[in-house]
């Protein structure tokens, strides 16, 4: 064959290759086709069904948002008016002044502080003839002016200011009740005076005095423990305030540093009343509520608790923080509250009564421990201790030698009738520490040194789940299980016990997201049509090329 011939012969095969190959792109270009219908489809029937999702959801939200009202009404309106037992929540003020500056004759000032429901921020009364100054929000640092005036004085108020739209079911109002029974009936100078309240239509306001920081905030500066005589200083005042409360029948519940207010002269003042509740001791409480690490272990193992009771176990964790110091009582003390620990009452048993023996045991023999005294470990272990009845009376813990706290009215424990308003008078604190620092500070940490430090089975035994210390953020829990008082007696069945813990992992969060709104649906809306609208362009432009 003929070079001529090959080249015949070499362009007929390319030439049959070309058009097997056109054959693949038009069965390629088909399945495109295909699949561009498919898709076209897809869009069409996704944008109908999306419009049909919007539909609903906006008669969803309708409802929604009827029932809430409803809800809201019924909470905030009907409840106070037609039962009894929430007669002191004030109803709906419509005529009142309220702006971001300013509520009724108060003025707002900067925030001091944040909790689930709230915001508290410093008040004090508007000035008269004052004219604000709406770039002044600070009205805390006692620097600014009005007007070419002298500075203001410092805010000596606070507002709790409660926003309603997170108050959605009846505990969380009694919550609130509570706080304002306890704050309208006492004005001991450890626990707050209330000065006001204001009822708006979105927002429910509590003006009382104002303290300093909490003490977490306090712990979490320092870098180590307080001092001994600090530490009295402050469980003096702190044991003051729980007594009266006790005296006339309350338990707080809740206490921990978070809920004790310190200033820079070491004055006290125990606040937080929302899990307060009346009872005897004879009551046998069942709802679960407190703080892990604070709260007693009978709340979680027994069948019920007393309440004054497991109030003296907080103190016992209050001292224990106090005289270890923040992050070793992180390292020590909360590990033993994992859920995991406490799923199994006789696992948490064994866990508490170890680590606190632990405690005890480097307590007494440690070096560094050397600036606690006798009298203050002596009633840490008073109070911690697992047995309930066997824990002091708190009017046993603020009489005794090393607190030294003098009682000088009578005694009205218990009582369960309308109060007056008898005060304890309390000879003044000293505000002098130990070491003659004005802030009580010592630098004496549970540092463990190398002449003390604790073997790894030392630690293994104090340092259950996997808390490794630091500074450690608490959560509140407030689990209703059962509020009905029953005799005491009994121990928890292991699924309440289980139950109980469990709670503690599903919590919602302290700052859940708002319900989705219908200008958010209508955006994801809006992108749907834009969709549509570029799948009908592409259409409409394949049509017109064929």
């Amino acid at each position: 064959m003929s070079s001529k011939d090959e080249e015949v012969e070499a362009l007929r095969n390319l030439v049959k290759e070309l058009q097997r190959q056109v054959v693949e792109k038009d069965e390629e270009l088909d399945d495109l086709e295909s699949n561009l219908e498919q898709a076209l489809d897809s869009i069409k029937n996704f944008h109908e069904q999306q419009q049909e999702l919007f539909e609903n959801f906006v008669s969803l939200r309708d409802k929604y948002d009827t029932i809430k009202q409803k809800n809201m009404e019924t909470l905030w309106s009907w409840i106070p008016q037609n039962v009894s037992k929430f007669k002191n929540v004030p109803l709906i003020r419509k005529d009142v002044v309220e702006t971001e500056e300013q509520i009724g004759r108060y003025e707002l000032g900067a925030g001091i502080g944040r909790g689930q429901f709230a915001l508290v921020r410093a008040a004090r009364f508007v000035e008269e003839g004052a004219e604000k100054n709406s770039n002044d929000k600070n009205i805390d640092d006692g620097s600014s002016k009005v007007n070419n005036e002298k500075p203001r004085a410092r805010a000596t108020m606070a507002a709790k200011i409660i926003s309603k739209s997170k108050i959605n079911d009846v505990l969380d109002l009694e919550r609130i009740k509570n706080e304002l029974s306890v704050l309208r009936q006492f004005t001991h100078p450890n626990l707050l005076r209330l000065v006001d309240v204001v009822h708006t239509v979105d927002k429910f306001y509590i003006i009382s005095n104002r303290g300093g920081d909490d003490l977490f905030e306090y712990l979490s500066r320092q870098h180590a423990p307080v001092s001994d005589e600090k530490a009295k200083i402050i469980m003096q005042q702190v044991l003051s305030a729980v007594l009266e409360l006790h005296n006339n029948g309350f338990c707080h519940r809740d206490l921990k540093p978070e809920n004790i207010l310190l200033d820079v002269q070491d004055n006290v003042i125990v606040c937080d009343y929302g899990l307060c509740v009346r009872t005897t001791n004879q009551d046998g409480l069942t709802d679960f509520c407190g703080s892990p690490g604070f709260f007693a272990p009978e709340m979680i193992t027994a069948k019920t608790y007393n309440g004054f009771s497991v109030d003296v176990w907080s103190l016992g964790c209050i001292l224990l923080e106090l005289v270890v110091g923040h992050e070793n009582f992180a390292t020590l003390w909360m590990s033993v509250y994992a859920v995991n620990v406490l799923s199994d009452a006789d696992l948490f048993v064994e866990k508490i009564v170890s680590s606190r023996n632990k405690l005890f045991e480097i307590l007494d023999k440690s070096e560094d421990c050397e600036h606690i005294s006798a009298g203050c470990k002596e009633l840490l272990k008073q109070l911690l201790n697992f047995d309930p009845p066997q824990r002091p009376a708190v009017m046993n813990a603020y009489t005794c030698k090393w607190v030294g706290g003098k009682v000088q009215s009578p005694s009205k424990r218990f009582s369960t009738g309308d109060q007056d308003d008898t005060v304890m008078s309390l000879s003044p604190l000293s505000t002098t520490s130990s070491n003659g620092s004005p802030n009580g500070r010592r630098r004496s940490p549970l540092s463990f040194g190398a002449s003390t430090t604790p073997t790894t089975k030392d630690m293994a035994n104090l340092s259950i789940g996997s808390n490794s210390g630091g500074l450690r953020g608490r959560r509140q829990l407030s689990i209703e299980v059962d509020t009905k008082p029953r005799k005491q007696g009994g121990n928890a069945s292991p699924a309440t016990v289980k139950n109980r813990a469990n709670q503690l992992l599903h919590l919602p969060p302290i700052d859940a997201p708002d319900t989705p709104k219908i200008r958010s649906a209508k955006k994801i809306l809006n992108r749907g049509d834009k969709l549509m609208e570029n799948a009908k362009g592409f259409e409409k432009k394949k049509g017109g090329n064929s």
